[in-house]
Formats: structure tokens, C-alpha cells, sequence
């Protein structure tokens, strides 16, 4: 059975990853994340930086619903369009985003900036 992805690991203190191509089916890229950078090159699927409490990600592509859903810090910069509940806490969850920052250039879909707190 062939791998599907090779990581090539170098020794840097702040870790940097590129990821090219289609990953709209892939969830929780860069959850939890606490430092270094994600640079998509395509699109990306669900739950983008969630609980994200450092580092940045940037997208080239669109993200599905649910990107900085419990953000903390960090920034996420999307270059296309935002599924809905960006920034939104998940179902059954009354926590949103709590600091940080999204950009995104394009459109962003329904229930955006659900229950965000400030700081």
C-alpha cells in the first residue's frame, strides 16, 4: 500500500508547513495550534485553526465551515470564501472565537461571528 503524504522533517525552532493541493475533505488542519505557520495552497475542509492559540495560516483556496472555531490568538487569513459558523463554536457549545484574527478576501457563509468574546 503506497503512503498517501511524506512529511520531511527539518530541524527549525518554529515549525513551517506547505500543503499543495485539494484538501477540502480533510478536517482540523492546524487545531490547536500554538506556533509556527500552514500555507494552503487549494482548499481546505471543516474545523480550520480550531482552538488555535498562535502561529498563522493561510489559505489559497476557500475553507469549509467552522475555521477559528475556539480561536484563542493567531491569525488565519483565507483568500477566497468562509463556509458558514466562522469563528463559531461547534454545536452544543457556547464558546466562539475569543481572540485572534481571520481575514478573508472573499464571502463568508451564514452564522459567522457567532458568540465571539472580546478579550
Amino acid at each position: 500500500m503506497a503512503d498517501l503524504f511524506k512529511i520531511d522533517e527539518t530541524p527549525e525552532e518554529i515549525p513551517n508547513i506547505t500543503i499543495i493541493g485539494n484538501v477540502e475533505k480533510v478536517r482540523h488542519i492546524g487545531s490547536g495550534m500554538k506556533n509556527g505557520e500552514i500555507l494552503i495552497n487549494g482548499n481546505v475542509g471543516f474545523h480550520l485553526g480550531e482552538k488555535m492559540s498562535g502561529g498563522k495560516i493561510t489559505v489559497h483556496g476557500d475553507a469549509a465551515g467552522w475555521a477559528g472555531s475556539d480561536m484563542k490568538k493567531g491569525l488565519i487569513e483565507i483568500m477566497g470564501n468562509a463556509g458558514p459558523y466562522l469563528g463559531s463554536p461547534n454545536r452544543g457549545s457556547s464558546t466562539g472565537m475569543r481572540g485572534g484574527k481571520i481575514v478573508v478576501h472573499g464571502n463568508v457563509g451564514s452564522d459567522s461571528a457567532v458568540y465571539m468574546k472580546g478579550v
